[in-house]
Order: C-alpha cells, then sequence, then structure tokens
C-alpha cells in the first residue's frame, strides 16, 4: 500500500488530505479502475494456478471504472481534511479518457473476482498512511 510512487492519484491525495493542504487534481473527468493490492494478487495467484489461463492474456481490476474526481471525494470525505482543486487541463500529450479493464475472461477461467470494494480499500490504504507516517 504505501510503497507505491507518491506522485500517483491515491497516496498524492492522501498525504495532501492529511496534512490538509490545498492541492491540484488535473482531468478529473478520466475514468479509470482502482483494484485493491490484495485483490491483484489473488488475481495473479489464481491465474499462475491455472492450466486454463496459458498462453491467454488476463486483465485484473476491480471491473468498477470510477472517476478521478470520485476517487478524490471519498478520500475527502473519509479523512475529513484537505483542499482539491479540480482542473480539467487540456495537454498535448494524448490520454485515454478511459482506461479500464475488462475483467470477464480471469472470471471465466479461475472464478476470481475482486471482494474489497473501492471504499474498503481506500479505508484500509488511509489508515496504513496514518500509521506508517508519510
Amino acid at each position: 500500500m504505501g510503497f507505491q510512487k507518491k506522485n500517483r492519484l491515491i497516496p498524492y491525495v492522501i498525504e495532501k488530505c492529511l496534512r490538509n493542504e490545498s492541492f491540484d487534481i488535473k482531468s478529473a473527468d478520466l475514468i479509470r479502475d482502482f483494484c485493491f493490492v490484495e485483490d491483484v494478487m489473488n488475481g495473479i495467484l489464481k491465474v499462475l494456478g491455472n492450466k486454463k489461463c496459458l498462453g491467454e492474456k488476463i486483465n485484473i481490476a476491480s471491473g468498477e471504472p470510477r472517476k478521478v474526481r470520485e476517487i478524490v471525494e471519498i478520500i475527502i470525505d473519509k479523512i475529513k481534511l484537505g483542499n482539491p482543486k479540480f482542473k480539467n487541463i487540456t495537454t498535448t500529450i494524448p490520454q485515454n479518457k478511459e482506461l479500464y479493464a475488462n475483467i470477464s475472461k480471469i472470471k471465466k477461467l479461475t472464478d476470481w473476482f475482486p471482494i474489497i470494494n473501492i471504499d474498503d480499500g481506500l479505508s484500509k490504504t488511509i489508515n496504513w498512511y496514518e500509521n506508517n507516517g508519510q
């Protein structure tokens, strides 16, 4: 949890909120898929232990795409601190507006599905940051 680069969305927002700082959120309307690390690990183990998966390209994700803005708002609601400045900035660097995975293949081949929802995953991650410093 705490070893993701600090410039990534979730660690960045959590740290800014815990410090009760103002911070910029660019591209708040981008849609992404966030999956809790324990679910990812369990998915990998299911794939590695299943002969039906040999040679297959398999996505491991939550299967529940969310806007960046929604993730930020959930974190703020949980911490009760922080002041995001939402900005939709156009850049010259091409970005996928929607970037998320279809997890139907892993469900079919292994019966795997994520069990930690975004709310619980963010609570666990926030708790880790609160107990392990920034």
